[in-house]
């Protein structure tokens, strides 16, 4: 039979809500793993109080590591006990019924024609029910990248592939895995019947352009910076560089127009970007 690990990344969550996801997680995955990169003590001690006994297995770091660390740990932590497959999820992601099995699926039936690295779900925002990409139902797709939440790795492609790139600490981390699996000669798949509830940013803000997820104020500095350091990866395609200097002009434009906290946002893109134009890498200190 073959075993399928769900590994949810946490940071300061609410842990009543935590907990009725990892309930949820539970039905469907042969083992649930929670790791941990909350800085609030309280809430650290509160998670090893409610979790110790199960019903997941609980990896709390000493401190934020960054998505890429918590989700290597989590995901050598699942094939260590003996997964096949692991699903990576954020803490403030949903799944409904049948969502392990039928990606499971898609899976198996594209490794007939394709060496598959990942199969990820048709995300949904949450809030508005809107799809985060231009997809609606149909065959499984070949795609360029894959939103991390959702995602199932094959043990042989994590092995392949390698870990997640943990220098760049947030943002782009998903991104950056499948281009270097597709250079390696895999490919990565969309799922459309497949739907993964997800939360884009804190609130929502409208624009000319329509409503768009207004994410906390440094997480700008990462979504620049990190964009700087693949345009200096040969692997990642010249479009994508391309597309994203145009889409990053426009945010730089009219975020800190249309955008609570403006100013302090641009002063997050320009930090960005000048230390990825230095090629800095880790946390923001």
């Amino acid at each position: 039979m073959t075993a399928v690990a769900a590994v949810v990344v946490s940071y300061n969550p609410v842990v009543d809500e935590l907990a009725a996801f990892i309930d949820e997680l539970d039905k469907q995955f042969s083992t649930v793993i929670v790791v941990d990169n909350s800085d609030d003590p309280d809430i650290k001690a509160t998670l090893l109080q409610r979790f110790s006994d199960g019903p997941c297995v609980l990896v709390p770091l000493s401190s934020n590591q960054g998505v890429g660390m918590a989700q290597n740990r989590g995901i050598e932590t699942a094939f260590s006990a003996g997964a096949d497959f692991v699903v990576t999820f954020d803490q403030d992601s949903r799944i409904g019924e049948g969502y392990v099995r039928t990606l499971l699926d898609a899976f198996v039936h594209a490794s007939l024609e394709h060496t598959v690295a990942a199969v990820g779900p048709r995300p949904v925002d949450a809030a508005t029910g809107e799809n985060y990409v231009n997809v609606s139902e149909g065959a499984t797709r070949k795609v360029s990248t894959l939103m991390s939440s959702g995602m199932l790795i094959s043990k042989m492609a994590y092995e392949m592939v390698g870990p997640m790139d943990t220098s760049l600490f947030i943002d782009l981390v998903d991104w950056e895995w499948c281009f270097r699996a597709r250079k390696k000669g895999f490919v990565v798949m969309l799922e459309p019947s497949v739907v993964l509830f997800h939360r884009l940013g804190e609130s929502h803000t409208s624009t000319v352009i329509g409503a768009i997820g207004e994410p906390l104020p440094f997480r700008h500095y990462y979504a620049f910076r990190n964009y700087l350091l693949l345009v200096r990866m040969g692997y990642v395609p010249l479009l994508w560089k391309l597309k994203y200097l145009v889409i990053n002009l426009g945010k730089l434009t009219l975020y800190p127009l249309f955008m609570s906290e403006g100013l302090l946002r641009l002063r997050y893109m320009l930090a960005g970007i000048r230390d990825g134009l230095q090629g800095r890498r880790g946390p923001l200190l």
